[in-house]
């Protein structure tokens, strides 16, 4: 089983749209894929086929006193997933009082899920920015392969992930046991701002960076708006193209990984 958390420091950095499509482009390599979103904003099931109105949910259902096993979908693309789920004001209070339980919980029993007898395993979890600072999300990387801090080339976020990577706990952790990967969204290379950032965020992070950079690109904007993931959408896109390359690089850094780890 390989696990991946995914995180940004900044609303709108992309790591949702990112858990989406890297989680396709692994079902695309043959791999076996469940997508776990614990972001309240509810918005990963918009990129795997669910519909506005669905409101089912893990987090929703555990607040009801239901089985979260209830509220896991399939995407049209082979990825099983379970959304957050749609709160309203009082279960949204009833789950800030009960968070840590609840999330505990959920995370404990989504690693032991296994979806598949046949394909190679893999297990995607979308995490708020508020949870950086949460002990159980520092326990439960631990046990993980790798975070992946999505970001973007440009001022705001290259203070909050120079911020992040200085004086965050769980990144100092993460870094000394080499599970922490910088994953650059959104580069827009006709602009000097993004061509400048993205040349000094790689000479400062160096190998923490991913070495594959997402581009911005419509196609991601419209693959969403079609409740798809944009290897569905639009196959022959530059944003296909790179989603393809960060899951080889995924599979192939934790293979080697792996050797290292055998050969020590």
């Amino acid at each position: 089983m390989k696990r991946i958390l995914l995180i940004s420091l900044k609303g709108g950095a992309g790591s949702t749209t990112v858990t989406a499509n890297l989680a396709h482009s692994l079902v695309q390599l043959n791999k076996s894929v469940a997508a776990l979103d614990c972001e309240s904003s509810n918005l990963l099931k918009l990129h795997l086929g669910l519909p506005y109105e669905a409101e089912d949910g893990w987090a929703k259902s555990m607040l009801n006193e239901l089985s979260w096993q209830d509220a896991g979908f399939e995407s049209p693309s082979g990825v099983t997933f379970v959304p957050f789920g749609q709160l309203h004001c009082a279960e949204i209070s009833s789950y800030q009082a009960d968070k840590e339980r609840l999330l505990r919980t959920m995370l404990m029993e989504f690693s032991k899920v296994s979806i598949s007898e046949h394909a190679e395993e893999w297990q995607l979890i979308h995490l708020s920015p508020q949870e950086l600072h949460n002990h159980i999300i520092a326990d439960f990387a631990e046990q993980c392969e790798l975070l992946f801090v999505v970001t973007n080339p440009e001022p705001l976020n290259y203070s909050l992930l120079k911020h992040f990577l200085q004086h965050n706990e769980l990144a100092k952790c993460l870094l000394n046991n080499n599970k922490l990967k910088v994953l650059i969204n959104q580069f827009q290379p006709e602009t000097s701002v993004g061509r400048d950032f993205l040349l000094i965020m790689q000479k400062e992070l160096q190998h923490l960076a991913v070495s594959t950079v997402l581009h911005k690109d419509t196609a991601v904007v419209e693959s969403a708006a079609n409740m798809t993931t944009v290897a569905q959408f639009a196959p022959h896109s530059q944003a296909a193209k790179d989603y393809q390359s960060l899951a080889f690089w995924c599979v192939s850094h934790l293979a080697s990984e792996i050797e290292n780890s055998n050969v020590e």
